[in-house]
């Protein structure tokens, strides 16, 4: 799927249904990194799996990118899509419960991301949702 976002073109899945959860890769890589995080959330939850600004098949304008910017962007995206993602006290709360998968959180945006998490990810997110 694409949208048109701050200019630019974002492509992005958007699978299941459910509470959504926004998964965010690091650089350099894309959307396929979430590929297996993607197939076990579906069932129960809508899943959304961009990729950032300049990577993967996203479209990007001359200049640099900043944080800043893939917060914007990201933003951007979810008022598209019409939804929103886990509230930022429970985006802490994870991000705190869970410091081996590297979780960040983009505030401006408001929303948790992960970037490059382990395969144990999968269970303690599955279980922490329950």
């Amino acid at each position: 799927m694409r949208a048109r976002v701050n200019g630019i073109e974002v492509a992005y899945t958007d699978e299941g249904k459910g509470s959504p959860l926004l998964f965010v890769h690091g650089f350099p890589l894309s959307r396929g990194t979430w590929e297996k995080q993607v197939m076990a959330f579906r069932p129960d939850h809508r899943v959304i799996a961009p990729d950032l600004r300049g990577l993967g098949e996203s479209g990007v304008r001359a200049g640099s990118v900043s944080m800043n910017q893939y917060a914007d962007d990201l933003f951007a995206l979810m008022q598209h899509l019409d939804d929103t993602i886990m509230p930022i006290s429970e985006s802490e709360a994870l991000a705190r419960a869970i410091p081996a998968a590297q979780l960040k959180l983009i505030p401006k945006a408001g929303h948790l991301v992960a970037f490059e998490c382990s395969e144990a990810f999968n269970g303690i997110l599955k279980a922490w949702l329950d």
